[in-house]
């Protein structure tokens, strides 16, 4: 949706034809990035909790940006009255889907107010797969046979009593969980984590693509565990990568690691990846929320996510994905036809 209505709605705010905003090529550290009248536009993504805002400002700030025409800004789907006094307060640029703003750069001053939240839903509550609200599913499916109360599934998936049980509730209007005598069960785990599948996006992560030279996947991932660790940067693997430490069902040549954060030039040159290369056979991603990392263990060596997470996150995966996928789903959690 961002990459459908930023331009449109910058070059209305800049009193511009439509044609003349444009997404530029895909600049290392931004989630999208514009050019538009004299300025281009460094974007960063957020949702609508605004305790993120100030983190995700922070990491926007610390991309390095060649020229003096970048105007830094956050884009969100509807920022709120407490969003604004945050911002207003923190001296962030921002720019909202409905076409409100408050931007400010070297010969830019831009402010919007009063217009309607045109993308509000009302009815349902959002999706139990919604970014955090995914970290109780996450958490009920590596412990499927067990029963659990409220408080036990906000305590082992981080969420609050409140959004805890909005949650819950409609995982059971959706029949993927049951509720008896004031708790509930996983009557099916594999529906449950199929029903996260279908509503996973690999995509709203970020991530640095490019090349490690290396034999073969399987020789890359623990090396280049190893050597995340020994920057410093938290990580596991997932996708093909995972599956083959877990269960070796087959050769792959894209490795791909979760990291705690992004990497700056000088740790990739460390990494050795080269960004700039075509076909890349590395993914570093940044997780959209660190609950990927809930459940990870080593295995000979290599941290990889939960099996859960690699299954749903194969979704997102080229080469044999989808097979590695099923095997990891009968073989490891042992769900589905034996």
């Amino acid at each position: 949706m961002a990459e459908a209505e930023l331009p449109l709605i910058i070059a209305d705010s800049l009193g511009i034809p439509r044609d003349e905003v444009e997404l530029e090529a895909d600049v290392v550290g931004l989630d999208l990035a514009l050019r538009g009248g004299a300025w281009r536009f460094a974007v960063e993504l957020a949702g609508t909790p605004p305790a993120t805002y100030a983190a995700k400002w922070e990491r926007l700030q610390a991309v390095r940006l060649k020229g003096s025409s970048w105007v830094r800004l956050l884009a969100v789907p509807y920022m709120t009255e407490h969003g604004r006094e945050l911002c207003e307060a923190s001296g962030i640029n921002w720019l909202d889907m409905s076409g409100n703003a408050s931007v400010r750069g070297s010969g830019l001053r831009l402010h919007v107010e009063g217009r309607p939240n045109k993308h509000a839903r009302p009815g349902r509550p959002s999706s139990p797969f919604a970014t955090r609200a995914v970290r109780l599913t996450r958490a009920l499916l590596q412990a499927p046979d067990r029963t659990w109360t409220i408080s036990e599934c906000a305590a082992a998936s981080g969420l609050d009593l409140s959004q805890a049980s909005r949650t819950v509730r409609r995982l059971v209007d959706d029949a993927l969980l049951s509720r008896e005598a004031g708790v509930v069960r996983v009557p099916s785990p594999e529906r449950l984590l199929e029903a996260w599948r279908a509503d996973a996006d690999f995509t709203k992560h970020r991530r640095v693509e490019g090349v490690v030279a290396a034999k073969s996947g399987e020789a890359l991932a623990p090396q280049l565990s190893r050597r995340l660790a020994e920057l410093g940067i938290p990580s596991a693997a997932t996708g093909l990568a995972a599956a083959w430490q877990l269960d070796r069902f087959a050769a792959f040549r894209l490795t791909t690691f979760y990291v705690a954060k992004w990497p700056s030039d000088s740790q990739l040159a460390e990494l050795r990846v080269q960004t700039t290369a075509a076909a890349p056979n590395v993914w570093l991603v940044v997780p959209n929320d660190d609950g990927v990392f809930d459940g990870a263990t080593v295995v000979d060596g290599v941290r990889c996510v939960h099996p859960v997470q690699v299954y749903v996150d194969l979704k997102g995966h080229p080469e044999r994905a989808p097979e590695a996928a099923e095997h990891l789903k009968r073989r490891v959690l042992k769900w589905g036809d034996a």
